[in-house]
């Protein structure tokens, strides 16, 4: 007692006093997903609250965040991997954690991050399986009589993401000058498919088109 005492009188003078809160860590989250709608994109917030509530809150949700431990997350990211998922997948979890353990932090909720103790799995990106050149154009030769030739056309000649894509506006394309412009993306959110601006300035950028893909538009 006399321990603890001289502690918190220490903690209380040197500012690092953070009075004891019954919240759960579950709640802490659900309230944290809350607050950043606004701050991230649709689809990174789905991608969140699919990490908080398909696996974090089921296993730690009820421990007091004040008492959540290194060892508590430890013990999640061992779980996660014995159940097949990847180290990437896993290693996307403790992005998550981290950030709103950092906020936590930032509210004086917590004193530090137990997070910054947990040794991550080291992510592995997949290989990436791409079509040849004669499988691509087999593709192409089927999907000739398709309703979505034209999209298919600017997929494999253009490279645009499936988001990019679908956002397409023929205000976007310069059919004179070959061109299409890359201005919003299309994501999808918890509340749906929503338009947003590319993820960065980089995302926002002109393409040359084909004439195969010029044809196709006309």
């Amino acid at each position: 007692a006399e321990k603890l005492l001289t502690k918190t009188l220490n903690d209380l003078a040197t500012g690092g006093f953070i009075e004891p809160s019954k919240t759960s860590t579950g709640e802490y989250l659900t309230h944290w997903l809350t607050t950043i709608v606004a701050t991230i994109r649709p689809s990174s917030h789905r991608r969140f609250s699919e990490v908080v509530n398909g696996r974090v809150i089921p296993k730690v949700g009820s421990v007091p965040l004040m008492s959540l431990s290194p060892m508590h997350i430890q013990e999640l990211y061992a779980e996660c991997m014995a159940s097949g998922l990847s180290s990437s997948t896993v290693a996307l979890y403790h992005n998550v954690l981290h950030r709103a353990l950092d906020q936590a932090v930032k509210w004086q909720l917590i004193l530090r991050n137990p997070c910054d103790a947990v040794d991550a799995p080291r992510e592995t990106p997949p290989e990436m399986q791409t079509w040849n050149t004669e499988q691509a154009r087999a593709f192409l030769a089927v999907a000739a009589d398709d309703d979505l030739h034209a999209l298919w056309l600017l997929a494999m000649h253009t490279g645009m993401r499936r988001g990019e894509l679908l956002a397409l506006r023929w205000q976007d394309v310069d059919l004179d000058r070959a061109t299409a412009a890359v201005r919003r993306t299309l994501t999808r959110g918890t509340d749906g498919l929503a338009f947003g601006e590319p993820k960065s300035k980089a995302g926002r950028r002109s393409l040359a088109l084909p004439d195969v893909c010029v044809n196709a538009l006309r």
